[in-house]
């Protein structure tokens, strides 16, 4: 409750960390064909795309509330459409955590 001690506990902290920050970089041994699949005003998708963002990856995103042709090809490699959805190769993983999981794996800071 006192803030000028939360003021001074930062002020040490910033100058104890001074300097400049190390280049981030992240492993990256995700194999060729990676796409994530997504639906709009789904928390789940938030969470893949969140992860996605957090680990500087670029691959591509398909929303399947919004294109018809994303929805087809996902209903046709995993037999559903259900969204998020990651396309590994020939297989598609369907649950947030084991997706997140799996971009950490492959695409987490060194």
């Amino acid at each position: 409750r006192d803030i000028e001690a939360l003021v001074a506990f930062c002020e040490a902290m910033d100058a104890e960390h001074a300097g400049d920050l190390p280049d981030f970089s992240v492993a990256n041994t995700l194999p060729d064909g990676v796409s994530l699949y997504v639906k709009d005003r789904c928390m789940f998708s938030r969470w893949a795309l969140y992860t996605r963002a957090n680990l500087h990856q670029d691959f591509p995103v398909k929303n399947v509330s919004q294109d018809d042709a994303a929805r087809a090809e996902l209903e046709t490699l995993g037999g559903k459409s259900q969204a998020p959805a990651l396309r590994v190769g020939d297989e598609v993983m369907y649950e947030s955590a084991d997706i997140a999981a799996f971009l950490v794996k492959h695409c987490g800071a060194l």
